[in-house]
């Protein structure tokens, strides 16, 4: 990068968090565009008025957000990455199984989220779009809601809610519950097969698809938050049981 009259010297109380502050920043304005390569480990010592060490350690802060890709060799060097959508849905991942998020604590995010998605999918969804969830729904109507088809259904019931969040067609929304697929699929094998609710996710899957298919957005939207609060109320703990 020839010129860097968006970088300057960083504030000394907090060296590190300031060089990191202003290369993200550069980046996600389009200062530094994807694919262009930063300034020379030395360049950004001279700009940012810090030692080689600390532009190293931010450096590999950003590499691991994912907004640098530090190459090695003759050509090498540090290059913009463009914001990648996948980025938030891997990070929301990790953070919820660290943290170890409770089935009550995901029904509630979820009951206020996906309805939304729901609504917007009726609106939003593409040929391309219909066509999955088309799919899904044939997939649940050949389906038996019996003790062992339990697991069928209810990874069915996982893909269904992720293809209603692609067909919403915003990033965030389709980041987000691609981040909280793997600890609802942790939290689901903790639980008995349900034979009594699979006849019901199955039901649940064919008519949203319908209602989508239909571009009703407002009926789309209730039958989300009502397929959730029926799952809220199998899956979740009531007070008396969790005190016990």
């Amino acid at each position: 990068m020839a010129q860097t009259p968006v970088l300057a010297p960083v504030q000394r109380v907090r060296s590190f968090d300031d060089a990191v502050t202003q290369i993200r920043d550069a980046i996600l304005k389009g200062s530094i565009a994807p694919g262009e390569r930063l300034p020379s480990e030395r360049e950004l010592c001279q700009v940012l008025g810090v030692s080689r060490t600390t532009v190293r350690e931010a450096l590999r802060s950003l590499e691991t957000a994912g907004l640098v890709d530090v190459r090695l060799g003759a050509h090498g060097g540090a290059f913009a990455k463009a914001p990648d959508a996948a980025m938030l849905g891997s990070a929301l991942s990790t953070l919820l199984q660290f943290r170890q998020a409770s089935m009550a604590e995901l029904n509630e995010f979820r009951i206020l989220f996906e309805p939304s998605n729901a609504g917007f999918a009726a609106v939003r969804a593409d040929d391309a779009d219909l066509q999955a969830l088309r799919d899904l729904s044939a997939r649940a109507q050949a389906l038996r809601p019996k003790k062992e088809s339990w697991p069928a259904i209810e990874e069915l019931d996982l893909e269904m809610h992720e293809a209603v969040a692609d067909a919403a067609h915003n990033q965030v929304c389709s980041a987000i519950m691609s981040g909280i697929h793997e600890t609802l699929k942790q939290n689901l094998l903790e639980l008995a097969p349900l034979a009594s609710y699979a006849a019901s996710v199955r039901r649940d899957i064919i008519e949203l698809v319908a209602l989508i298919e239909a571009k009703d957005a407002a009926a789309a939207s209730d039958h989300m938050r009502r397929h959730l609060e029926r799952w809220q109320k199998i899956s979740t703990p009531t007070r008396k049981e969790t005190a016990s």
